[in-house]
């Protein structure tokens, strides 16, 4: 069917407004800093909101902390449906794939910020987490041997939220990488080591990442799928384990 020539100027303006509207948008929020930005913003809300909601202290039980996790989660993707459901369908599959979590699509560059922040935040944290051990023997003796509780737990938190919001800018959060690793880490070098944990938890998603390429002929499976599919059976032998202790 021919259309008049005037609602066809009418349907080609329209379409290149969409366009241009839609790379407009694409342009603020590709933009490499803003999205850093907005990472750490968030991830410093939720971290906050985290830590008071679940009453956090020292040598309170892990589970009141991941189930207050796990229900912050369950929230904030719904706000991020929400979100989904008004945006262009486009722009939409886009960030479907993003917060599935996904190593498709990263650059080199994104590659070579990403490793700059890893190299000015990784050493910092390893010499907190020597500090960590000493707080873990008690607040009163921490303080008394030169580890004061309270910095030092802000310190290593303010580095943790930085590493995971750079990296979540990058890929989108990669599901239960922590979950998997720590403990991981800890059955192979018999005790708590940020250092092995953080080896562990990039083999981990490579890993995961050769299955999701060669799991099924045809089809890239985000990496995101794969580790959620192991640790969410993982997470709930962890939330039985520690109910049972």
């Amino acid at each position: 069917m021919t259309l008049p020539a005037d609602q066809t100027s009418r349907r080609t303006a329209a379409h290149c407004s969409a366009v241009e509207r839609a790379a407009g948008t694409h342009r603020i929020i590709g933009t490499p800093g803003l999205v850093v930005v907005a990472a750490l913003v968030g991830a410093g809300a939720v971290a906050v909101a985290l830590l008071t909601l679940s009453g956090s202290r020292p040598g309170s039980a892990p589970t009141q902390l991941i189930l207050v996790g796990v229900a912050l989660t369950a929230m904030l993707t719904s706000v991020v449906h929400w979100v989904l459901l008004r945006a262009d369908v486009y722009r939409a599959r886009e960030a479907m794939v993003w917060l599935t979590g996904s190593l498709n699509g990263i650059t080199w560059r994104q590659i070579g910020v990403l490793a700059v922040v890893v190299a000015l935040t990784l050493p910092l944290l390893l010499a907190t987490a020597r500090e960590l051990h000493l707080v873990e023997l008690g607040d009163d003796l921490a303080a008394g041997v030169g580890a004061p509780p309270q910095p030092v737990r802000a310190r290593a938190l303010l580095l943790v939220v930085l590493l995971v919001a750079a990296t979540t800018a990058v890929c989108g959060p990669v599901a239960f990488v922590a979950f998997l690793s720590g403990p991981i880490a800890r059955r192979l070098g018999g005790r708590a080591s940020i250092g092995a944990a953080a080896l562990v938890g990039a083999v981990v998603v490579v890993a995961a990442d050769h299955v999701g390429a060669n799991a099924l002929p045809g089809s890239n499976i985000p990496v995101g799928v794969v580790t959620g599919l192991i640790g969410a059976p993982f997470l709930l032998w962890l939330l039985t384990r520690e109910r049972a202790s």
